[in-house]
């Protein structure tokens, strides 16, 4: 992550939207401003490369709040 802190700059006018393979090596090598969609992307595959287990999930939402415990409550048709 000091990587991309240090060399690249976030813009949250960059619409967020997912992009290719050929862009988001774009970005990692050359790019200067990045959506929020970008960074995580890249942090991942960054991640990835030095060995370490790690997914990116987009569009998460939780079900329910379970009134009596107070959980999210998550199930696969969520």
């Amino acid at each position: 992550m000091g990587y991309l802190s240090r060399e690249r700059e976030f813009d949250p006018s960059v619409p967020a939207e997912l992009i290719g393979p050929v862009d988001i090596e774009r970005f990692i090598s050359e790019g200067s401003t990045g959506s929020a969609i970008d960074f995580a992307t890249a942090t991942v595959l960054l991640a990835r490369a030095s060995g370490l287990s790690s997914r990116l999930a987009l569009g998460y939402r939780p079900g329910f709040r379970e009134p009596l415990s107070g959980a999210l409550v998550v199930r696969e048709s969520d």
